[in-house]
């Protein structure tokens, strides 16, 4: 049912050498990682929930993975880095946020091997979706003069590697949770959730 309540004390976290890894994902903590390698290993359902975020000079992510078979988020990222004004903007953040999922699932097949894993990402911005256009393929065309470019790149390469996901994409209205006239469905409180980590 979405509780949270223990979110901010996980009892497991993932650690990497990799530095250009820890600068994407930023923060991975797992909150039970026997039941997360229980769950990957025989190939589950799952939602991923990214956003970005934007303070002053600072870029945010977050990312929460949650199981659909148990109901329960079993992981999540954060990430705050500074970053130059011309560099810094909501799409550009979300993507982040996209590459940082990618790297969590790269984290929990390093870990917990790469069964075939369905994940429906679910993200609040149409910009960043369309940039990146997914498809269940694995190539992208990316303008190597684009703000984001780099970003793509990395992220294409990082989908290469995770060629056990059968991804789908769904866009969410933001802060819907703000208009009492809806009803938030489990891809709004997920959205929700991940909106909350990149605060």
């Amino acid at each position: 049912m979405l509780n949270y309540n223990q979110a901010r004390t996980p009892n497991q976290i993932f650690h990497t050498q990799d530095n250009a890894i820890r600068k994407t994902m930023g923060h991975i903590k797992c909150h039970d990682l026997r039941l997360l390698r229980e769950r990957w290993r025989i190939g589950d359902s799952w939602y991923i929930g990214t956003d970005g975020g934007l303070k002053a000079n600072i870029g945010t992510t977050g990312v929460t993975l949650h199981n659909i078979t148990i109901d329960k988020e079993l992981c999540y990222s954060m990430c705050a880095e500074t970053c130059g004004l011309n560099h810094l903007h909501s799409t550009r953040e979300e993507i982040k946020a996209i590459v940082a999922a990618e790297a969590l699932i790269r984290e929990c097949n390093k870990h917990c091997g790469t069964s075939n894993q369905k994940i429906d990402f679910i993200c609040d911005n149409k910009s960043a979706l369309g940039k990146i256009r997914y498809k269940n393929d694995k190539q992208q065309e990316v303008n190597p003069l684009g703000t984001e470019a780099e970003l793509l790149m990395e992220l294409s390469h990082i989908r290469n590697e995770n060629d056990n996901i059968e991804r789908n994409f769904h866009w969410v209205k933001s802060h819907k949770d703000e208009d009492s006239e809806y009803e938030l469905s489990i891809h709004d409180k997920i959205n929700q959730r991940a909106d909350s980590l990149a605060t």
